[in-house]
């Protein structure tokens, strides 16, 4: 003997009774299956109370874990530099020029729990020197961004005639 779905679901497409079976539980759903009790409009009731509910738990539950509407910087502290100007972009976004050492931030902020990515895209010369950003990649988590940009020179040209 076939099993007989539920009234509601038979009103629903394919796509959207799976997602209806994956919200509710088994116990829930054998219910509604041997259920002679309720109209079609009580089921349909029913399950969007349960939905609203869920979905409100789960908005509660990720607020909880990161603050979505936070925003927060990312700050470079530059340590060595002593050549014209060395570059570092944002997520391939936005570049700061930076001219000597001391503490920088991007205008752009990140929103929490997004990921970033840090990288020299310019090294100084005059004299030359060799730049690295560290950490050059990692995840927003609750509190603003803080890198490293640390210069070192890699040698003097030195030149003349005799």
């Amino acid at each position: 003997m076939a099993e007989r779905k539920p009234l509601f679901l038979e009103l629903l497409s394919y796509r959207e009774e799976k997602v209806i079976i994956d919200y509710l539980s088994h116990g829930l759903k054998s219910l509604i299956s041997k259920s002679r009790f309720f109209s079609r409009t009580h089921w349909l009731a029913l399950f969007a109370t349960i939905f609203l509910f869920h979905c409100q738990a789960l908005a509660e539950l990720g607020s909880r874990f990161y603050k979505v509407t936070d925003k927060y910087s990312v700050e470079l502290v530059v340590t060595g530099l002593s050549g014209n100007e060395v570059r570092v972009t944002l997520d391939e976004a936005e570049e700061l020029i930076i001219t000597k050492t001391g503490l920088f931030a991007f205008k752009k902020e990140l929103n929490n729990g997004v990921s970033y990515k840090l990288e020299v895209t310019g090294q100084p010369v005059f004299p030359s020197q060799e730049c690295s950003v560290s950490p050059a990649w990692g995840q927003v988590l609750n509190k603003k961004v803080e890198a490293e940009v640390n210069c070192t020179t890699t040698g003097f040209k030195i030149g003349g005639t005799v």
